[in-house]
């Protein structure tokens, strides 16, 4: 048998046959386009339709705007909140001012509730009658309500200027409220030359301040309630004060009380020796047109009225039993 010659088998391929990549570059293209496509309807119709939708939310939320203050409670209460609903808020604020406040706040809003622009005015707006420090708060609710809330400014005293009796705070802030002379109920600081500032900012000069202080000083005094009045005349000359009672007696109490004043005695001296003559006398004056508790030694009587002066001649010249005219 002849033999056959054998075809040598083709050698073996040492690689992958090559794929063609040129499909999968176009659908990754087709991707990226749609993708950018789908996006930019996207935007396309936000800013399109926000308006269109924001306009009916604020048709479907729309309402009459009304306010609610958080006010200051009356003296010892936690909160202002009346004792019946819809009753009287326990504040210290008359209803007029209340009502005055709330205006000012209406006039500023509007139905829309994305008025951010209103809440913001009525802010400003309440800010600059110096009822309200800076950490006032406007939330709106839904249902149109707006809740006001912040720190109250509080009158402790009035400062007359020009015969009227300016209220301020502890600190000297003026607040938007004055009245007559000797009608508004506080103790009066007087003899201040500096006119008074806008509402909500301090009175400058020092002289408010420092009567300021000792009126709260004399808050633990006997008797404090028949003190009237601080004169700080003397206080840009000398840095001297004086109590004036509600007889308009003259108590001269000296330099302020967290100063040092050579020759005075300390303001818990001072204090304690005008509770004591409140205690002697029932009176924090002693029924004298003119005490002078300064010294360190003591209390002295002014007579301005020249009657001791006159007491003193008569008695130097009273006769003994055998008629002899006598001196003291």
């Amino acid at each position: 048998m002849a033999p056959t010659e054998s075809t040598p088998a083709p050698a073996p391929s040492t690689s992958e046959p090559s794929e063609d990549v040129a499909p999968k570059r176009w659908v990754g293209v087709v991707s990226t386009i749609t993708s950018v496509l789908l996006l930019l309807t996207l935007l396309a119709t936000i800013v399109v339709a926000h308006p269109i939708l924001k306009g009916r939310a604020a048709d479907l939320g729309s309402a009459e705007p009304r306010v609610s203050f958080y006010w200051p409670p009356l003296a010892g209460l936690n909160s202002s909140d009346p004792l019946t609903p819809g009753g009287e808020p326990r504040t210290w604020i008359n209803a007029e001012i209340r009502g005055d406040l709330e205006r000012l706040v209406l006039k500023r809003l509007t139905k829309d509730p994305f008025d951010r622009a209103g809440l913001i005015a009525a802010r400003e707006e309440l800010i600059r009658t110096g009822w309200l420090k800076d950490d006032l708060v406007l939330v709106r609710d839904e249902d149109g309500l707006v809740r006001i809330g912040g720190t109250w400014r509080v009158p402790v005293a009035a400062v007359r200027f020009n015969d009227r009796d300016h209220l301020v705070t502890s600190v000297g802030e003026l607040l938007p409220l004055s009245y007559g002379r000797d009608t508004s109920g506080f103790k009066v600081i007087l003899g201040v030359a500096t006119p008074p500032p806008e509402p909500g900012k301090v009175w400058i000069g020092g002289e408010v301040q420092a009567a300021l202080k000792l009126l709260a000083h004399l808050a633990a005094v006997q008797g404090v309630h028949q003190i009237a009045a601080i004169d700080t005349t003397e206080f840009s000359a000398s840095r001297s004060l004086s109590i004036l009672t509600d007889r308009s007696n003259r108590i001269l109490w000296g330099g302020p009380v967290d100063v040092f004043s050579p020759g005075q005695a300390p303001a818990t001296t001072k204090l304690a020796r005008l509770s004591r003559i409140y205690r002697e006398h029932g009176r924090v004056d002693a029924s004298r047109s003119m005490l002078d508790v300064r010294l360190a030694d003591g209390v002295y009587v002014h007579d301005t009225s020249g009657v001791l002066a006159r007491a003193d001649e008569a008695a130097s010249h009273t006769t003994d039993r055998s008629g002899s005219r006598v001196r003291r």
